[in-house]
């Protein structure tokens, strides 16, 4: 009988029989990777457009697609058009849209300033401070009033800075103005009148219905002159609203001193006179228990004031809301504590 096999008597055939079955065993696991490779990509790799052109293609990304169990699924328009050669419908194509527009951005204050040659931001440097006051306004249907047009410089800048505004209203003394009311543009109506005349200012209010949410007094520069005007104009002012006194420098001048042909000589500060504000949005605690015998006293309509703060040459005012008179006409918890 012959020998029975084993390692020890025929080690070459064990090993050709081991590298057969391993070579077998291989090729039919690759075979079966590279089918269910194939069969997956193309089932989960969604069509990015249809063969018919229909301008139909995929408005979510592939991947994103293919990682839902169920992706959305709509027919191509087009009736003889086999989508991306499919047997199924393709998922989640829509019709391409439009490109959208680029958005412009905007210009600053401080660039809108500088294009117009207006000075408030090329030497004044008003711009640190109305970048943030007049940004929650910029897209409003605003009604803004200066008083100073000079040559119209900050004119043109409000019009551009404020591209939704309702109305915007300049007043002039001794400029280029002819005309007692004229339009300078479809947004800009000017008027002319010296502002610290109470009739003109009063007829200004009469004929432009009031009710501004900007007021600047970049005027004669005259500390009586802006004092007039702020009691006259404030009223008109709506809750929330900014009034703003530019150019105060001259409270420092000597009373020797002119600005625009008027002398200064027996003004006083309107800086002082402004800094009595603050006493009175804080008028809680300047009363007494009874609310009587104030400490400061000013007109009545200073009552409004919500804030006054007070910057490089300019003072700015905001006017109160519901939400501050709910705080600031109270009595005050500690009253006995008053002198």
């Amino acid at each position: 009988m012959p020998p029975t096999p084993n390692t020890g008597q025929y080690p070459g055939v064990v090993r050709r029989y081991v590298l057969v079955a391993v070579v077998g065993v291989t090729s039919f696991v690759l075979g079966r990777l590279s089918s269910e490779l194939q069969l997956g990509q193309r089932n989960s790799t969604p069509p990015t457009a249809c063969n018919c052109n229909c301008n139909f293609e995929l408005k979510a990304n592939p991947v994103e697609l293919s990682s839902q169990r169920d992706p959305p699924a709509i027919h191509c328009p087009e009736p003889e058009c086999q989508p991306c050669q499919q047997p199924v419908e393709c998922p989640a194509l829509e019709p391409v849209e439009e490109p959208l527009e680029p958005r412009v951005s905007r210009d600053s204050l401080e660039q809108i300033l500088l294009g117009t040659g207006s000075d408030k931001a090329s030497w004044h440097g008003y711009h640190r401070y109305y970048e943030q006051l007049f940004d929650p306004f910029r897209d409003k249907n605003v009604r803004l009033v200066e008083i100073g047009v000079m040559d119209g410089d900050s004119m043109k800048a409000w019009e551009r800075y404020f591209t939704k505004a309702e109305q915007i209203y300049g007043v002039g003394f001794g400029n280029f103005q002819r005309d007692p009311k004229e339009k300078y543009s479809q947004l800009v109506t000017l008027y002319k009148g010296d502002q610290s005349n109470k009739e003109f200012i009063s007829h200004l209010v009469k004929d432009t219905g009031g009710k501004f949410d900007i007021v600047i007094d970049d005027g004669s520069h005259v500390p009586s002159h802006q004092r007039i005007s702020f009691e006259l104009l404030w009223p008109e002012v709506i809750p929330g609203g900014l009034y703003i006194i530019e150019d105060v420098e001259t409270s420092y001048w000597a009373n020797t001193s002119e600005v625009y042909g008027y002398y200064l000589k027996g003004q006083t500060s309107i800086i002082d006179h402004f800094c009595e504000v603050p006493h009175t949005i804080n008028r809680e605690f300047s009363y007494k228990g009874d609310r009587m015998g104030r400490l400061f006293e000013l007109p009545e309509l200073y009552n409004d004031v919500a804030t006054v703060s007070f910057g490089q040459n300019l003072i700015i005012l905001e006017k109160t809301t519901e939400e501050h008179k709910r705080f600031l006409d109270r009595n005050y918890r500690f009253a006995n504590k008053l002198p």
